[in-house]
C-alpha cells in the first residue's frame, strides 16, 4: 500500500434548487459564477448549431432575447443544457408556430412559456 500523495480536484455544480449539507460546504470553495449575456448565449448556440438558416438564426435571436428579458424582470435563469434543448425544439421544421402564439384555445401559454417552464412546474 501505498500514501496518497496528490488528492483529486473535484468539480460539483448545483443550480441551487436543493441545499447541501453545511459540513460539506465548509469544505468547498464557492464560486457563484455569473449568467452569460445575450452575446455569450448567442455563441454558446452557435458553437452548437453550426447549419442553422437564416430563419431559424432569427427564431434563435428573438429566444435569446426573451431569456434575457425574462431573467430581468422576473430572476428567472435558464441552464445551458435547457437553452441548448430549447434552441433545438424551435428550430425544427415540426415547430414553426410563433413563439408567442397560445398553445390552445383558452389558454395563454405560449410555446416559449411551455420550453422556459421549469421543471418544479411541469
Amino acid at each position: 500500500q501505498g500514501i496518497c500523495k496528490n488528492f483529486p480536484f473535484v468539480v460539483l455544480t448545483s443550480n441551487g434548487e436543493r441545499e447541501l449539507p453545511a459540513p460539506f460546504l465548509r469544505r468547498c470553495l464557492h464560486l457563484e459564477l455569473r449568467a452569460p449575456n445575450e452575446q455569450k448565449l448567442q455563441r454558446i448556440v452557435d458553437a452548437h448549431f453550426k447549419t442553422l438558416d437564416e430563419a431559424a438564426r432569427q427564431r434563435v435571436a428573438t429566444f435569446i432575447n426573451n431569456i434575457i428579458t425574462r431573467r430581468e424582470q422576473k430572476s428567472e435563469y435558464v441552464a445551458t443544457d435547457q437553452l441548448l434543448n430549447a434552441i433545438y425544439l424551435i428550430t425544427q421544421p415540426a415547430a414553426q408556430v410563433e413563439l408567442s402564439t397560445p398553445l390552445r384555445e383558452n389558454d395563454s401559454t405560449t410555446l416559449q412559456d411551455f420550453i422556459l417552464k421549469t421543471i418544479a412546474e411541469i
